[in-house]
């Protein structure tokens, strides 16, 4: 499954932190894509929860990291304006909803923060898997896009563009809709019964798709779970 496939992946996918950018106004570099392989000069490399490195020539080759002992370190361009930068793998953001309207420049904006992976969960305008395969095709930037496609709900549904699912029938074929367009995951949202939701879960199994359910507790409840009864908030 792509999603348990992907912690696997993302130390490999570098990213340059928001604080490389805090000079100079996002743009995209021309120069970058111009080049077959340049470097980023002094960089500080910082691995979360291991440690850093710092003073390191980071060298990239046709879009890869390449180790600074490889054959591109004495052909790459020194890229002077992110000299110093802080380099780090690229972050994941696991709750959004992808930007329809102008993904382009949605897109670029996850990148300038270093954000590479993200999961949208609830796809309200019937347009994330066209945006992803796009994406994938090169035609827009933007980061890896696991989705969720339409989200399930009960009548009403609370978001357009959700798929009604009031009984096991609609549910098991909502699930078997979203997993052959490509879904990576199930979102379910809170007028979904417990015996339909029950049902999701055996289908969504079945196609090795996780869940994601949205649960409604009440202030009453959070107050009483941490304690915090006899306090305003």
């Amino acid at each position: 499954m792509r999603l348990r496939k992907l912690a696997t992946r993302v130390g490999a996918s570098l990213a340059l932190a928001a604080a490389a950018f805090a000079a100079a106004p996002f743009r995209p570099d021309r120069r970058m894509a111009a080049l077959d392989a340049f470097a980023i000069p002094a960089a500080t490399i910082v691995n979360p929860g291991l440690g850093r490195v710092e003073r390191v020539d980071v060298v990239v080759r046709d879009g890869r990291v390449e180790p600074a002992e490889s054959s591109a370190a004495t052909t790459s361009q020194p890229l002077e304006r992110y000299r110093g930068s802080f380099v780090l793998p690229g972050l994941i953001d696991m709750h959004i909803h992808y930007w329809s309207e102008e993904p382009e420049l949605f897109g670029l904006l996850l990148l300038a923060k270093g954000v590479t992976t993200v999961r949208d969960t609830g796809d309200t305008e019937g347009t994330i898997f066209a945006t992803r395969t796009r994406i994938e095709a090169g035609e827009l930037p933007g980061p890896r896009i696991f989705a969720c496609g339409s989200i399930l709900d009960g009548s009403p549904p609370a978001w357009p563009g959700s798929v009604t699912a009031d009984d096991e029938e609609a549910a098991a074929r909502a699930v078997d809709e979203i997993a052959d367009a490509g879904g990576d995951c199930i979102k379910v949202y809170r007028k979904i019964s417990p015996r339909v939701l029950a049902t999701i879960h055996r289908s969504s199994r079945k196609r090795a798709l996780p869940v994601i359910e949205t649960v409604s507790v009440s202030l009453a409840r959070v107050q009483r779970l941490f304690g915090l009864a006899d306090r305003r908030l």
